[in-house]
């Protein structure tokens, strides 16, 4: 009966400090994932962003985004971009159109 009493509250103290430690490990694998997935609303906006300021100050600027994509995003002068290409997000698709810099989101359905 000693021992039972000695530990009481033991346990409800192990049990705190493994979930503190699972949830630990799991914020910590989780944050490389999110930084991967950045939303396609913010992409489409810092697109817009850029082209805008490449009219703005009537020079060729680069889109500056955390985003892998097979070219870089370039917009002249003019608001037109040099390559227009497809990036995705998932499930989601934006397709860049070539020369007026024009933005669609498509979005991908499994069947």
């Amino acid at each position: 009966m000693d021992k039972l009493k000695s530990n009481k509250g033991g346990t409800l103290l192990e049990i705190v400090l493994i979930l503190t430690v699972v949830f630990g490990l799991t914020s910590l694998w989780m944050k490389p994932n999110q930084l991967r997935t950045l939303s396609s609303n913010e992409f489409i906006s810092s697109l817009i962003h850029t082209q805008m300021m490449a009219l703005y100050l009537r020079e060729n600027i680069e889109l500056t985004t955390d985003v892998i994509s097979e070219y870089p995003v370039r917009f002249n002068g003019s608001g037109n971009v040099n390559m227009g290409q497809t990036i995705s997000f998932g499930r989601i698709k934006i397709v860049i159109m070539l020369g007026t810099g024009r933005v669609h989101e498509k979005r991908v359905h499994d069947d």
